[in-house]
């Protein structure tokens, strides 16, 4: 187990539901960091949970989100972990700025696996994200879900799949990818 801490920002990018938040949490400890998810520092910005900005303004969430992540690097200047929004990449500012300060890791699931954890998750909350209420949520969601995952792979520094792996064996992987391991 790495214990040194890092001067390394890693970013955590991908769909909804693959697991950035669990994974931030493991590489923080592994790396006696700081984590942070932008969801909980927009929530402590605005006042208000990211769906409940999302269904206000796509626009004023967009803007919360962006300031999430500059409070987030600056208070992680040092090195820390960030999960991020499902959505992050279509929000230019924040996505070049994520390139700019960070070591960005790409969570790949398929579109499959994701469009099951998000039914999942509609269980406990009993509505689908705001993003996915549309007369097709299934299709809208694959649709997304295709061409955000073909802008991260792009663009993030490490692709790391899901392929079943638990977080701690994923959290392996990107030290080892990273050289830090």
């Amino acid at each position: 187990m790495t214990s040194k801490k890092q001067n390394i920002i890693i970013a955590l990018v991908g769909p909804k539901h693959c697991g950035k938040t669990t994974l931030a949490r493991e590489l923080a400890q592994r790396l006696s960091q700081d984590w942070y998810d932008t969801d909980d520092i927009i929530t402590q910005l605005t006042g208000l949970s990211p769906r409940q900005l999302f269904q206000r303004s796509i626009e004023a969430f967009r803007a919360a989100e962006y300031e999430a992540l500059k409070t987030i690097l600056e208070k992680g200047k040092e090195g820390c972990i960030v999960a991020t929004g499902g959505g992050i990449i279509d929000n230019p500012p924040a996505w070049e700025l994520l390139q700019k300060k960070t070591t960005i890791v790409f969570l790949e699931i398929s579109a499959e696996e994701a469009w099951q954890r998000i039914l999942t998750a509609q269980g406990s909350t009993g509505t689908l994200p705001p993003f996915l209420q549309t007369e097709n949520p299934q299709e809208t969601h694959r649709i997304l879900h295709l061409r955000r995952n073909k802008a991260y792979a792009e663009s993030a520094h490490y692709i790391i799949r899901d392929e079943g792996k638990s977080p701690q064996q994923k959290a392996s992987k990107i030290l080892e990818k990273l050289g830090l391991l």
